[in-house]
């Protein structure tokens, strides 16, 4: 066993120390405490202090016992104090790991710690002989070097009685003797008492005497007895004595008395029962916790106790402080609304009561807060002359201080103080109040002007840049050109014409001018009672213009201003504050509320508004609740300012995800207008497409849809009709036979025209292998992405006429009106579905039958449809580097989807995206790309507008499209009240329609806008 011991050298005494010994010198009282499991620690310290000797090299001449101290060393004697003492009793004490006794506090090292030696000790082989203790090893280590002696020394002048005998007149004096808890953090007695009894409850499952399940839970915690005898020497319970926690019940028996603690013991000596009281020392009194907590409050709620914004308004415009309207004759004029009698929540802001302290100090402690005013009659006179004085009030403070103890809220402390603060606002925040907005109650709305583009968070943080380098060097009477245009900007959404700039020029000035008398006025609380000017300038730039202002004007106090613009929870705030150029700190601030601001970092739309886009709907900044607020108002972000018609906030809710629809966003421009067809050569006038339908360009679509899985359509877009783009869920896939293709009319159109050879480039397939999958279903039950079309009824018969009369369908199509057909097609398919070469997907709805009956669920019909003038393609694309992973399907709902839709009057193309692989690396290393192609003739291989009508139109965005009277497709969901809601969160939605965009030199431009709605919706 070694110990370490250096009084007078070791900064880390008062925690490493194994055994306390007071009065060391020659005193009357000598007090050993005894903390327990120390011994541990200094004997894992010695072993690597001594470890590797053999690499040392040792100096003898520093030997401090070979050199003029070998004489001390060979002469060690106990102090006088300890003579009493046996050598036995003390090695016993000294090995016990209870007691743990410090052999070095026998003998007087004082000439070795002044020589800053380091001194611990080994008595694995120490044996108690007589009067000595022999065998004890010593190790000596100068301090700074790493030279280390040892030696077995000898410790001469202990008692000579038997040691049996030694303590047997020595009692434990209960006056001196207590239980020593170590302090090493703040810890109060209720919790140091639940501990222990939580700690021997435990212990008396294993230990059947009270006595030693008490030492146990009391070792646990880091206690230890300090047990000393009427004559000042430690004192030690040895047979025939038993010291054991008195119990009322099952619990330990605490008492306080005086401000002290106490634990109640019996003491049993050779069958005699005495009951002792051992204080426990080393938890903290209830003051200091007090006087901590007191201190915690008034450094951290100082601040935040302010007058409400009502209650300083008034204030302000009399010009009085709050103690003068508590504590004046000179306020009886708003006594009635501000006075002392009146509670504390009816006048101060501050209204958090309960904080958890979780400090170096505190241990998740539960501080609750009870605020009142103190009332005057409860006040004397000359402290309320005082409070007056300082511009000070008086408010009466309830804390109550309790703790969660194993499942259980304990009570700490309960006590009341009085707190004397200064809650009016200083100068400078007087200044803001009566000059600048509150920001509780003001939000300032940035205009979205047309034909200009909103402004996005990134465009106002380049923006505030801007202001804040222009008005470096302000001149209220000369604004910078382009100090006012950026201003300006902010008020009016867009750039100022030359007459325009001028014009808000003149405004600045002005409020410039105004400004400077205002803050005259509310410098001080002024005898005679100003009048409190109108803020004027509600705009945004104009606040800004006077905040920058301010700093200006106040030059003298040495001080300088600053805005930063945050942003809370989609909510954007720009902070104006005055700071103390001498200290930093930050004497008066402003939060200015700003809305209609599109967030760049969970939108697309600073990308989409590059390549301008014919609308952009954001699934947040789109859409603002009208002031009835029964309804949303739906702006257009582009520059084009397209309008859609309002939608009921009863219906459709704005989420932090976006815009949850459930009836759908109307386009209220479709108008129709008349021009001329250009592939004809007569004078016949057809009426064009309406603006909302997309013959060539691309949409770019982020959702998410909820509660689809019921075998119905869902519509994403539709046209005016209730026609168009939706997800369904599919049971089953269907081959069938498709009989009439192209080749029977190559080869007649061959016979007929022996010059003419038309080549197919539709390859037969395998009679036999198609006449075994005839008929063949397969399960499928998986969403797909279905498109209403149109298709020319009896299309074939057509054909075969018109190749017969060598004419074209399209050029003779004003002299019949062809019958048309509504079908339905898959443009996008599950992920695990391989389509068939040659072969399309078309939807049978199965009406009739559905719903309610599983039996007619929606099928997939794949067919060869080449004489029909369509085929189809699909490929599952896979970037991943982690192969052995699990793809999970790109369309299912509750999961965010990106659709990239290219359009052109031959082709429909889809690229989706979706959250459900965002285990993968990346949410884009996964993709499902599908394209149709369509109208394209396959034997002359050229493009004709029939027979199929494929158009993409938006006139209705998101579920349940207005159909046209006469259309009823049992398919489309039209919930009734026992079904569960479908949802469409609209997250956001970009359409451009631009042919240029649509080709190969358009890639780069759909890469860019593609990766930005997947980084602002996906990730």
């Amino acid at each position: 066993m070694k110990k370490i011991k250096n009084l007078n050298f070791f900064s880390n005494k008062t925690t490493k120390i194994i055994v306390a010994i007071s009065f060391l010198s020659f005193s009357a009282t000598l007090a050993t405490a005894i903390p327990l499991g120390v011994w541990s620690y200094n004997r894992s310290y010695f072993k690597k202090l001594n470890e590797k000797p053999e690499t040392l090299s040792i100096s003898q001449g520093e030997n401090p016992f070979t050199n003029n101290l070998a004489e001390f060393f060979d002469n060690l004697v106990v102090r006088e104090n300890f003579k009493e003492l046996s050598a036995s009793t003390a090695l016993e004490l000294a090995k016990s790991k209870i007691y743990n006794f410090d052999l070095l506090s026998l003998v007087d090292f004082t000439k070795l710690y002044h020589k800053k030696y380091q001194i611990s000790y080994d008595l694995t082989n120490a044996k108690a002989s007589g009067s000595s203790i022999k065998g004890l090893v010593l190790f000596i280590k100068i301090e700074g070097q790493r030279q280390i002696f040892s030696k077995a020394v000898e410790i001469k002048g202990f008692s000579e009685q038997p040691e049996n005998k030694n303590l047997s007149e020595f009692e434990i004096d209960e006056t001196k003797s207590s239980i020593v808890i170590p302090n090493k953090s703040v810890l109060s007695f209720v919790e140091f008492s639940q501990s222990l009894q939580f700690k021997f409850n435990e212990a008396k499952k294993l230990e059947k005497q009270s006595f030693c399940a008490f030492e146990k839970a009391l070792t646990e915690l880091g206690g230890s007895y300090n047990l000393v005898n009427m004559l000042g020497l430690p004192s030690f319970v040895r047979e025939g004595q038993i010291l054991e926690p008195k119990l009322v019940g099952d619990n330990l028996d605490f008492s306080s008395n005086n401000n002290r603690n106490y634990l109640n013991f019996i003491f049993e000596n050779e069958g005699r029962k005495t009951n002792i009281q051992l204080e426990i020392k080393g938890v903290t009194s209830d003051f200091e916790i007090k006087n901590e907590i007191i201190n915690w409050i008034k450094n951290q709620l100082e601040d935040k106790i302010k007058p409400k914004s009502d209650i300083q308004t008034k204030l302000l415009n009399q010009d009085l402080s709050l103690a003068t309207a508590f504590y004046s004759e000179q306020s009886k004029s708003i006594k009635d609304s501000i006075s002392t009698s009146q509670n504390f929540e009816n006048l101060f802001d501050y209204v958090q009561r309960e904080y958890i302290l979780n400090t170096t100090k505190f241990d998740n402690y539960i501080i609750n807060l009870n605020f009142k005013i103190k009332k005057n009659e409860e006040i004397n006179d000359q402290d309320r002359v005082n409070l007056l004085k300082d511009s000070k009030v008086r408010l009466d403070l309830i804390v109550n201080v309790t703790k969660n103890f194993n499942k259980k809220i304990i009570k700490i402390l309960n006590f009341k103080f009085d707190w004397d603060l200064m809650p009016d606002l200083n100068r400078f925040s007087r200044i803001f109040a009566k000059t600048l907005p509150e920001a509780k109650t003001e939000v300032f709305s940035i205009t979205k002007a047309d034909n200009w583009n909103a402004i996005s968070s990134k465009k106002l943080v380049e923006i505030i840049n801007n202001v804040k380098e222009f008005a470096k060097e302000l001149n209220p009477e000369v604004p910078e050109p382009k100090l006012v245009g950026q201003l300006y900007l902010l008020d009016f959404g867009r750039k100022a014409t030359e007459i325009e700039e001028t014009a808000y020029k003149n405004e600045l000035i002005q409020i410039a001018k105004n400004l400077k008398t205002q803050i005259t006025k509310a410098q001080t609380f002024a005898e005679e009672q100003s009048q409190n000017e109108s803020k004027n300038g509600k705009a945004l730039g104009k606040i800004i213009w006077k905040a920058l202002n301010l700093q200006r004007n106040l030059t003298s106090y040495d001080i300088r201003s600053d805005l930063i613009l945050q942003n809370k929870n989609d909510e954007f705030i720009l902070e104006f504050s005055l700071i103390s150029n001498k200290n930093n700190t930050k004497l008066a601030s402003t939060k200015i509320r700003i809305s209609g601001v599109v967030n760049s970092a969970h939108s697309s739309f600073d990308v989409a508004a590059k390549f301008y886009p014919t609308f952009f709907l954001d699934g947040k900044a789109s859409f603002l609740k009208q002031t009835n607020k029964t309804r949303y108002e739906i702006k257009d972000l582009s520059d084009n300012n397209l309008k859609f018609q309002t939608i009921d906030t009863q219906r459709n809710t704005v989420t932090q995800e976006g815009i949850e629809l459930q009836s759908p966003i109307k386009f209220s421009q479709n108008t129709i207008t008349l021009q001329k067809n250009p592939s004809t050569t007569g004078q016949q006038k057809f009426k064009s497409a309406p603006f909302s339908r997309l013959d060539s360009g691309l949409i770019y679509y982020a959702f998410r849809l909820t509660n689809v899985n019921d075998y119905k359509k869902h519509y994403l877009l539709a046209d005016s009709d209730g026609n168009g783009l939706f997800i369904q869920k599919i049971k089953k896939t269907k081959l069938i036979n498709k009989a009439n293709t192209f080749e029977g009319v190559a080869a007649q159109k061959k016979k007929d025209n022996n010059a003419t050879k038309v080549v197919s480039i539709i390859s037969s397939n395998n009679p036999d292998k198609k006449s075994k999958e005839i008929q063949q279903e397969k399960l499928l039950d998986a969403y797909v992405v279905g498109l209403d079309f149109k298709q020319v009824k009896n299309y074939k018969s057509l054909q075969y006429y018109f190749y017969q009369n060598k004419k074209s369908l399209y050029s003779q199509s004003s002299l019949f009106t062809p019958q048309l057909i509504d079908k339905q097609a898959v443009v996008l398919g599950p992920s695990s579905w391989i389509p068939r070469k040659n072969f399309v997907a078309d939807i049978n709805q199965n009406s009739e039958g559905f719903p309610p009956l599983k039996e007619y669920y929606p099928i997939i019909e794949l067919a060869n449809r080449a004489a029909e003038n369509r085929f189809y393609r699909q490929e599952l694309k896979n970037s991943n580097t982690f192969f052995i992973e699990k793809i999970n399907p790109i369309i299912d709902q509750d999961q965010n989807i990106v659709f990239e839709i290219i359009k052109t009057p031959w082709s429909f193309e889809i690229n989706a995206f979706s959250s459900a692989n965002s285990h993968l690396n990346s949410p884009s290393s996964v993709s499902l790309n599908a394209k149709t192609i369509y109208n394209i003739n396959p034997v002359i291989r050229k493009w004709e507008p029939f027979p199929n009508y494929l158009n993409l139109d938006w006139s209705q965005i998101g579920p349940n499209p207005e159909k046209t009277s006469g259309q009823n497709d049992t398919n489309t969901q039209n919930q009734n009240g026992n079904e569960q809601k479908s949802t469409l969160v609209l997250k956001g939605l970009a359409v451009y329609n631009d042919p240029q965009l649509t080709t190969e030199s358009g890639r780069w431009a759909r890469s860019e806008i593609r990766n930005a709605f997947i980084k602002a919706y996906l990730n």
